[in-house]
């Protein structure tokens, strides 16, 4: 693997060359085989993941251990970012669907990585509009789902 690889994760194709390579000395090619857990509910957020082979599915845990899937991600995908971003806790859990190659950025990697804009701002950036396109995809969701409910209240 070497730092271009990157460059097909969604959310790092527009790092140019020196970023990719800046951005690839932080972080570690980490291997899961399928049904691997790679991040559980209620820890603490230790690392932000780019999924760069096979597949991952998140869901959330309820209090009498029903599990609720929320969406599977494909290579190219991030996950994680949100818990680092806040320094926090791990609100979803997600497992390996498939064997797994991911590009494993630690939460001290990513602070050091603040302290250099030059590599900063652009992935901050990256990450806004990511983040931007979850949430308009949640309240599309939440739109459809009252929209149903209210056909069935009728």
């Amino acid at each position: 693997m070497n730092a271009y690889e990157l460059r097909e994760i969604h959310v790092l194709s527009k790092l140019n060359d020196a970023q990719l390579e800046q951005l690839f000395s932080h972080g570690d090619i980490v291997e899961y085989t399928s049904g691997q857990m790679i991040v559980t509910q209620r820890q603490k957020a230790d690392a932000i993941y780019f999924l760069i082979e096979g597949s991952v599915g998140s869901f959330v845990t309820d209090a009498k251990c029903g599990q609720s899937p929320l969406r599977t991600s494909e290579a190219g995908s991030h996950f994680g970012e949100l818990g680092v971003l806040q320094n926090g806790i791990r609100t979803a859990s997600v497992r390996a669907a498939t064997r797994c190659r991911v590009f494993r950025l630690s939460s001290q990697s990513f602070t050091a990585i603040l302290n250099e804009p030059g590599l900063a701002t652009p992935l901050l950036h990256a990450f806004a509009r990511s983040m931007a396109l979850r949430i308009a995809e949640i309240t599309n969701r939440l739109a459809e789902a009252k929209s149903l409910k209210d056909a069935w209240m009728v």
